[in-house]
């Protein structure tokens, strides 16, 4: 997989730097982010297509909103996504498809668990190439 983000040094947690050419671009890839730190998405099939949406007053509370969402599918629904179309993505509404399947453990690796997504040193950001976030995510 073509690397769509950085890792970020953080002390107890993780973090990551993601970028997109625009906004639907950035949500998807912060989505892939997520799922790639947690699992080898190498043996994760594309069988299922969720609809996953999130709302938030602004940018950053929506990035949060659309990664806590696609954690309770990861935690409470047993789910791996290696793929995410978005239908839409703007200043406080992101809708899109997630495409995945559900957790085998005699197939699939699970990396590293990911409790959430925080507020601390979170960015969201139009930059000269299109658009730029970062999140710590707590481990």
């Amino acid at each position: 997989m073509k690397k769509i983000y950085e890792l970020i040094d953080h002390t107890a947690d993780i973090g990551i730097e993601v970028r997109g050419r625009n906004e639907m671009e950035l949500f998807a890839n912060a989505g892939l982010a997520l799922f790639d730190i947690m699992a080898d998405l190498s043996k994760v099939k594309q069988k299922q297509k969720i609809e996953i949406q999130a709302e938030g007053p602004d940018r950053e509370e929506l990035l949060i909103n659309w990664l806590r969402e696609l954690l309770d599918c990861f935690h409470l629904k047993k789910l791996l996504f290696k793929k995410f179309e978005m239908i839409e993505a703007g200043e406080t509404r992101a809708r899109g498809m997630a495409f995945g399947e559900p957790i085998d453990f005699s197939r699939h690796i699970i990396r590293k668990e990911i409790k959430g997504a925080t507020y601390h040193d979170l960015k969201v950001e139009k930059s000269p190439g299109g658009w730029m976030a970062q999140v710590i995510f707590d481990i």
